[in-house]
C-alpha cells in the first residue's frame, strides 16, 4: 500500500472528524474510499448517518465506508456486504463466488473497488469474480 501525502491529509482529516480509525484509503473520479478500522463503522457512519453526512458535506465528496477485518475471508465479505459471497484465498489468488441473483448488487465499479482494497491488502495477484 501507497500513500501520499494527500492521501495521509484526508486520512487524518476524516480521523479526526470521526475518531474512527482508517486502515487503508484510495481517491478515484472524485470519489474517497476508506477501510475502516474494525469496529470503527459506527464512528465512522454516525447516528442516523450523521458523523459522514458531515464529512461528506465539508469535503464535498462521495465517499464509501468498507470495513476491515484480521480475517481475510471476512475482509473480503465485508468489501462485498451486504452480499454474502463464498470466499476461496489460497497464495496469492482470490475466488470470491455470488449467486447470480446478486449480479445487480455487485456492479463492475463495485468490483473494481474491492479488487483495489484486496490487491493493497492481500498483496493478490488476481482477484476473481464469479456468478453462478
Amino acid at each position: 500500500m501507497r500513500l501520499n501525502t494527500r492521501d495521509i491529509q484526508n486520512i487524518t482529516m476524516f480521523e479526526n472528524m470521526t475518531n474512527a480509525g482508517v486502515v487503508d484509503f484510495f481517491e478515484e473520479g472524485g470519489n474517497w474510499y476508506f477501510l475502516i478500522k474494525e469496529g470503527d463503522m459506527g464512528k465512522a457512519v454516525g447516528k442516523n448517518g450523521s458523523v459522514i453526512s458531515k464529512v461528506r458535506k465539508l469535503t464535498g465528496k462521495r465517499i464509501m465506508l468498507f470495513e476491515d477485518s484480521d480475517e481475510d475471508e471476512k475482509f473480503v465479505r465485508n468489501l462485498c456486504n451486504p452480499i454474502e459471497p463464498r470466499v476461496a484465498i489460497s497464495d496469492s489468488q482470490v475466488s470470491i463466488r455470488f449467486r447470480r441473483s446478486d449480479r445487480d448488487e455487485m456492479p463492475g465499479k463495485k468490483m473494481k473497488i474491492v479488487r483495489k482494497f484486496i490487491e493493497r491488502k492481500l498483496d493478490a495477484d488476481k482477484v476473481e469474480f464469479n456468478f453462478s
